[in-house]
């Protein structure tokens, strides 16, 4: 395995654990606090969330996550 492959692979793993880590933050301790809020109150948190979250470094590492694994699972399917 080259060094760069090795790195690849690292950035990949530290890559799902950020986007993991985010997505449970949201699922557990988000989704509790906006149901605490009340309708209206939530609503308006809910939407500042979402313009704040589709900033660049999430999405590129959301996104690119994808592209690496296919780019791992083809280089682990070469003889």
């Amino acid at each position: 395995m080259s060094i760069a492959l090795f790195f690849l692979i690292q950035f990949t793993v530290l890559a799902y654990a950020f986007v993991g880590g985010v997505f449970l933050a949201f699922s557990d301790f988000l989704m509790r606090s906006l149901a605490m809020t009340g309708g209206h109150g939530g609503v308006e948190a809910m939407q500042l969330i979402n313009r704040e979250v589709f900033r660049w470094v999430f999405m590129a590492l959301f996104l690119g996550s994808a592209v690496v694994s296919v780019v791992l699972t083809a280089y682990a399917h070469l003889p």
